[in-house]
């Protein structure tokens, strides 16, 4: 594991088993990666009533058994429940997708200092003879797009269709011994929507956080800008000769 200038290398600190382990006990249907697109169209407001929303659901299925399971893959959310007949076959793993769902009257989500940060509870079940696999998330209904501005040339953030100045920050992994728990991560987010900030920017050279760190941003209005292990790094890959001293290789 790589240092940097704040922290010092600890040659084991992600070595072996360095983060949680969970074990997870299934029936015949193992429910996966449920998965949540929300569309907000037009340009919204933070107050009054909003025109509806809507839900596109996947989930992938896991049949581990030798023999195909039928059932009902179903999800309830705000009181309104969707669900899709499904069979999927022996020793596979099927994506599946529920039909759409308009959201009447959504209570949307908005970065810190442009509204509330409003969020559902999301509620996933296979049933096969009445037994259900179950899983649950909490979801934030908006709609993140990203367009080029040709005024300031550059990147423009719009959340539900507003523009969104964007305040932000690096986080990178700033504890040694990976001691983070659910009240420091909420804490130390609190800080972030506390100096009035609405973005993190997940530095790309330190790790790939865990849910409680992405929850915590939900909760307080902060947007990720989330960089993968070092992909800031073109790891001399460029042709700019103005850095040939930096392409890691002789000079000419």
């Amino acid at each position: 594991m790589a240092g940097w200038d704040w922290i010092r290398p600890i040659r084991d600190r992600n070595t072996g088993i360095w983060d949680k382990v969970t074990i997870e006990k299934t029936k015949q249907i193992n429910l996966k990666n449920p998965h949540v697109v929300t569309r907000v169209p037009g340009v919204r407001r933070p107050g009054g009533p909003q025109q509806p929303a809507s839900l596109d659901v996947t989930a992938e299925l896991e049949n581990p058994t030798a023999k195909a399971v039928a059932g009902v893959l179903q999800y309830t959310i705000d009181g309104q429940k969707v669900a899709q007949k499904v069979r999927v076959p022996a020793h596979t793993t099927r994506q599946v997708g529920l039909p759409r769902l308009n959201l009447q009257h959504p209570r949307l989500w908005w970065p810190n200092g442009y509204g509330p940060q409003n969020l559902y509870q999301l509620k996933m079940q296979f049933l096969v003879g009445g037994q259900m696999v179950s899983d649950a998330e909490e979801v934030g209904v908006r709609e993140i797009q990203t367009a080029w501005n040709a005024k300031t040339l550059s990147k423009q953030v719009l959340v539900n269709g507003q523009k969104v100045f964007i305040k932000g920050g690096n986080w990178i992994i700033s504890d040694a011994m990976l001691r983070f728990t659910e009240a420091r991560y909420d804490a130390e987010i609190r800080f972030h929507r506390d100096m009035n900030l609405n973005l993190i920017r997940v530095w790309g050279g330190a790790l790939v956080e865990r849910p409680e760190f992405y929850q915590a941003c939900d909760k307080y209005g902060l947007l990720v800008m989330q960089d993968f292990w070092m992909s800031g790094d073109a790891n001399s890959r460029w042709e700019d000769p103005l850095k040939l001293d930096d392409q890691g290789h002789e000079l000419a």
